[in-house]
């Protein structure tokens, strides 16, 4: 198990909500072992839930990413000038 997925597992078996900062992932058999002690809906709750945090987080370094690369290749003076081309 990475380090990363105890944070999620263990709120989740727990109870508790997942850190809103933890990239990682719950460990399904851990998860598993423990299902006499969750309803299903709780068990999904929690999935749904900690996909979107990893989601989030994907997209915000994604976009992070992308705009680093742009200015690195000036490729945003090179959109503001076409821009001004197509409005005149």
């Amino acid at each position: 198990m990475s380090q990363q997925d105890l944070a999620p597992t263990l709120s989740a078996l727990t109870g508790v909500p997942i850190p809103r900062n933890s990239l990682g992932a719950m460990v399904p058999q851990m998860v598993a072992f423990a299902d006499d002690q969750f309803e299903e809906e709780e068990e999904l709750a929690a999935w749904i839930y900690n996909a979107k945090q990893v989601l989030i987080k994907l997209i915000i370094c994604v976009g992070s990413m992308l705009r680093k690369w742009e200015k690195i290749a000036g490729l945003r003076g090179a959109g503001q000038q076409r821009q001004r081309v197509q409005r005149e």
